[in-house]
């Protein structure tokens, strides 16, 4: 009944009436499996044989169907389950249709389709902020992102405003960031690994990592990792902008990422577009890692560095984060013919506060301590390296300024 209609231009009538009739067709069907078939044969469908069920037919209706017709039982075309595993993988749901399909006892929301989605996973993939609020008030599961091997797609899913089709201006567009940055605050905790090691990070794709590297341009990179940082919990920036750090050093040593990435595919078992990691041969992977093992011990030197130096300073943390960016450029410059740099990429400083950006060779070995610690020094104001009992309390005070 409900496959293939553009439920979003539903009125409020139009969707009370359509979700009656079918949970009235879902339960013609269930007596229809009570009376013709075996107990035996209910149990091994799931189906709760109580006089009234707990909740209606949805992730077994197709099988008790199927089970049906092979005894040669007639069904009405108008009681036959669509296509959809649940009646939350439908295409155009919106929030006010769900809720009004679960408070007509369809409870089904963790099921996982054909292609491996449950519908916080479709509603993430989709971009609905309004269904992923609510399936994560229902307790919906988050682990089914990792199990489906998609690879963080919360994060993935809240970056690039313009493709979320949300309002540009005014308060609409206010409400829209704060309902957008209040979801990502409830799942930007979620860690979730990546099984297939690369050198860009140490525990596995994280969200920040991920930010840059599904962007080529760097304005682009800009934007989407602002927006991700200012979208975490107090908890998660500083690690945020560590994995940042660590994948754009990886890049600038010219190094290849052997973890996964995420792909828009179009699997035959279900009718719309899901995401898929792509993985690299082991072999190949394998390979590179041999590689690049070298040029991964001058990206461990670095990052070693950038935790020293950030320990010893305080203040505003944007200048010691464009400062980092400013001292280590001389020796791993920004591929051209990028002139938006990512130096600059958070909290942009002011034209007064940058300096000029040098480029220069020396690309392949290991960080120049002391010249770095000198640049900074130089491209810090007077007095900002500081006491380090007061680390990152001024930088953090900074992080949510609009």
């Amino acid at each position: 009944m409900l496959e293939g209609t553009r439920i979003r231009r539903w009125s409020a009538n139009v969707s009370d009436t359509i979700v009656v009739r079918l949970a009235q067709d879902r339960r013609q069907l269930l007596a229809l499996a009570s009376s013709l078939l075996s107990l035996e044969e209910q149990e091994a469908l799931g189906l709760d044989a109580s006089e009234e069920p707990s909740s209606l037919l949805d992730e077994n209706a197709k099988s008790v169907a199927d089970a049906l017709e092979k005894r040669g039982v007639s069904i009405p075309a108008k009681i036959w389950p669509g296509a959809q595993k649940t009646v939350f993988h439908l295409e155009y749901l919106t929030l006010e249709v769900v809720q009004k399909l679960y408070a007509a006892d369809f409870c089904d929301i963790d099921v996982e389709d054909a292609a491996g989605c449950t519908p916080l996973v479709l509603a993430c993939w989709r971009r609905d902020w309004d269904l992923v609020e609510w399936y994560l008030d229902k307790g919906a599961d988050t682990r089914a992102i990792e199990k489906a091997g998609f690879l963080s797609l919360p994060y993935l899913s809240a970056i690039g405003l313009n493709n979320a089709g949300l309002p540009y201006y005014g308060n609409e567009h206010q409400e829209a960031l704060r309902r957008i940055r209040t979801t990502m605050g409830r799942m930007c905790g979620i860690r979730i690994p990546d099984d297939r090691a690369c050198y860009c990070s140490v525990a596995g794709c994280l969200p920040a990592g991920i930010v840059i590297k599904r962007r080529s341009c760097v304005r682009h990179r800009a934007h989407d990792l602002d927006f991700y940082i200012k979208s975490a919990t107090l908890g998660c920036v500083e690690a945020a902008y560590l994995d940042a750090c660590r994948v754009r050093i990886f890049e600038r040593l010219g190094m290849v990422h052997t973890c996964c990435k995420v792909e828009r595919v179009y699997p035959v078992e279900v009718p719309y577009s899901v995401p898929r990691r792509y993985r690299l041969p082991e072999e190949e992977r394998l390979e590179l890692l041999d590689e690049y093992a070298e040029l991964n011990d001058i990206l461990e030197a670095y990052m070693r560095l950038y935790q020293d130096l950030r320990s010893e300073c305080s203040g505003r943390f944007s200048l010691f984060w464009q400062a980092w960016w400013e001292a280590v450029s001389n020796d791993l410059p920004e591929d051209p013919p990028e002139r938006y740099r990512f130096d600059s990429c958070c909290w942009l400083v002011s034209k007064e506060e940058s300096k000029c950006h040098e480029l220069a060779v020396g690309l392949g070995h290991e960080p120049d301590e002391e010249a770095i610690r000198t640049r900074i020094r130089d491209f810090l104001p007077v007095g900002f390296v500081v006491d380090p009992a007061e680390i990152f309390l001024d930088g953090i005070s900074n992080l949510f300024d609009d």
